[in-house]
């Protein structure tokens, strides 16, 4: 399923916009129209309609086994309307993008995940090239035009237990609501390269790994 899915799988599902991932082999029916298209074709097809059918539009990412942090910044996540030619689409412009950046399309995998408007957006890291401690913690947000809002640099100093929604109305609960990830998944497997969407009532997850 790739490292995108498998950090977004570990969350709780509050957390999270609705998503499914497509396997690298229904990725590769998917684009190449071997026997096995119409049959990735019609699990597109159920999935977005068992889980997306209220949803205008999805966001398509990448999620390979291979993908470094240097291909995932050549790698565009595609915003598409809930229809499975989109979805498509956006895993051709995906799959180009990969081999371009030497991201094997047998490891290619795809998440497909409710686009959530952001207010604000941005990212939450304690990886090493932010911070040499793994309790010391660094969060950027960014309005929707892209300009920096603000930046925020706290420590965690213990694990809490995992809250199971991250509503939040303001900038000041949206800081504690993103020191509270940090605190909850900080203390699991050590560092962590996060990004979220806040659309002025919830702090969503929508990349963790």
């Amino acid at each position: 399923m790739g490292q995108k899915a498998a950090g977004l799988q570990d969350l709780p599902r509050g957390w999270t916009p609705d998503w499914f991932s497509l396997s690298p082999s229904s990725v590769q029916n998917l684009l190449n129209g071997r026997s096995g298209r119409s049959s990735a074709r019609h699990e597109l097809e159920r999935n977005l309609g068992n889980i997306f059918a209220q949803s205008g539009r999805l966001i398509v990412r990448s999620s390979a086994l291979e993908e470094t942090l240097g291909a995932r910044g050549r790698l565009d996540s595609v915003v598409v309307a809930s229809h499975p030619t989109e979805v498509g689409d956006a895993a051709q412009k995906i799959a180009a993008q990969a081999a371009a950046a030497g991201v094997s399309p047998q490891s290619l995998a795809l998440i497909v995940q409710v686009f959530v408007d952001p207010t604000l957006l941005g990212h939450l890291s304690n990886e090493r090239r932010i911070s040499p401690r793994k309790a010391d913690w660094f969060s950027e947000a960014y309005d929707s035009e892209g300009g920096l809002f603000r930046d925020w640099r706290f420590a965690v100093s213990r694990r809490i237990e995992r809250p199971h929604s991250l509503s939040c109305t303001s900038t000041e609960s949206l800081a504690a609501r993103i020191k509270e990830v940090a605190s909850s998944i900080g203390a699991k497997s050590g560092r962590w390269h996060v990004e979220w969407v806040w659309d002025g009532s919830k702090l969503w997850i929508v990349q963790a790994d």
